[in-house]
């Protein structure tokens, strides 16, 4: 917070007292290109908004500058004025952040904390001179330094951008990761994107089967075309929810057995995508698919009520919870 009143001190007080040929001028200069550009339209606005920019970033760079604003023994004028460059050269023009505007502030603030030490002569002459070796030194120092951070900032952007594809890798342990640390504990209330494609699948299985003929629920589970329906519904369900990079990396199958009043129907969802074991990981929900008896309506005529039909078998659906990888037992689905 002080350095900042600091800052608005020397902007009031050099303001106040400017020159024809000074930083404030060039400051009070993007103030009325700003204040133009509003009245502008078209390129017009879009030229007068630029010279504004760069009205703007030599006035800052030289009042830093002049002014001598450092932490300690570094010296934030190539920093100050990097940033303003960068948010001019990759700023949104909605105003919103932009990643690359991050990434290439240290390189930038290196290339201008750099000229002063390769141009000028003592004539005053503007000129590229070759640094002496102890300024070399300190070169590769400060654009090693820059280029390291900006790699850092460009690896969080990517990481970043692989757990929004890619939601899935953070239920994974990373206690053995080198460059991922989890911050607090994981919620146990997260379900895998898996276990929401097997939970959106069941009511499509149900309305496939529930109260259907037990012939043709037998005929629909126990064909060859059961793989391909399966898979259909999964289609399906892929096209409800919203689209991440991740969906292709999820296999949906199915596998049955018998029991003793009908079949067990269990959806997986075997994940294949980046993970720090070797086997995949599974995800399930059981699904008995039960045979009931039930009597067909009455005739109305009460001699053809004597000679009612015997009971009709039908199937009858009832999924259970999803198990697997990454969710307790007792979860609900």
């Amino acid at each position: 917070m002080e350095l900042f009143l600091r800052i608005y001190r020397l902007i009031q007080n050099d303001i106040q007292s400017a020159t024809a040929f000074s930083w404030p001028t060039f400051i009070l200069l993007s103030v009325f290109s700003c204040y133009m550009s509003l009245l502008a339209t078209g390129f017009t606005q879009e030229l007068i908004a630029f010279f504004g920019w760069i009205f703007f970033i030599l006035g800052v760079n030289w009042g830093t500058t002049e002014n001598a604003i450092k932490i300690g023994d570094i010296y934030l004028s190539p920093w100050i004025t990097g940033a303003l460059v960068s948010l001019f050269i990759f700023g949104q023009p909605t105003g919103e952040f932009s990643s690359e505007a991050l990434v290439f502030w240290p390189p930038i603030s290196a290339v201008i904390a750099a000229v002063p030490l390769s141009f000028g002569s003592p004539e005053g002459k503007t000129k590229f001179k070759m640094p002496k070796s102890d300024i070399r030194q300190k070169l590769v120092i400060l654009f090693g330094t820059q280029f390291l951070f900006s790699c850092w900032f460009q690896f969080y952007f990517v990481i970043q951008n692989w757990l929004n594809q890619y939601p899935t890798m953070l239920l994974d342990d990373f206690t053995r990761s080198a460059f991922v640390v989890r911050v607090g504990d994981r919620d146990e209330k997260e379900l895998p994107r898996g276990a929401l494609m097997l939970n959106l699948m069941a009511p499509q299985l149900e309305q496939a089967l529930e109260d259907k003929p037990w012939s043709q629920v037998e005929r629909w589970l126990l064909r060859e075309e059961r793989p391909a329906r399966i898979e259909a519904i999964a289609q399906e369900v892929k096209q409800v929810v919203a689209p991440l990079e991740e969906d292709s990396l999820w296999q949906l199958t199915s596998d049955i057995s018998s029991s003793d009043s009908g079949y067990i129907l269990e959806l997986q969802a075997v994940w294949n995508g980046p993970r720090s074991q070797a086997n995949p990981y599974v995800i399930s929900k059981p699904c008995e698919i039960n045979q009931v008896l039930v009597q067909p309506d009455a005739a109305i005529d009460p001699v053809d009520a004597q000679l009612s039909p015997p009971p009709e078998a039908i199937g009858e659906v009832e999924c259970g919870a999803v198990t697997g990888w990454g969710i307790g037992d007792d979860r609900e689905s």
